[in-house]
């Protein structure tokens, strides 16, 4: 009879800010979706797109990380421009590491 949807949302709600009646204001929705990789497919989906539009209003997607995530991807971030620099792989890092460390 009825289908599944594709994606299910574990919860939805609206971030709460001052509204300008004057102005048309942005509308910031937060969806905390069931499956990782729902979120990961929606993502990619946007990113290959670059603009999403409904009802010709522009919609922007973006991945809502922890602060811990954050700093990880920027020492990262860091730690691999290094090598690229060097122009080693990121396998070799990571054995030179766990070599160094036991």
């Amino acid at each position: 009879m009825g289908e599944e949807p594709l994606t299910q949302t574990q919860e939805v709600q609206r971030v709460p800010y001052r509204i300008n009646p004057r102005r048309n204001t942005l509308r910031h929705i937060l969806i905390k979706l069931t499956k990782i990789k729902d979120k990961e497919k929606i993502l990619k989906a946007a990113r290959e797109k670059k603009q999403i539009t409904y009802k010709g209003t522009l919609i922007r997607l973006l991945a809502d990380c922890s602060a811990e995530t954050l700093q990880a991807r920027r020492e990262w971030h860091d730690i691999l421009n290094v090598m690229k620099g060097k122009k080693t792989s990121s396998q070799d890092y990571i054995t030179q590491h766990r070599w160094l460390n036991g």
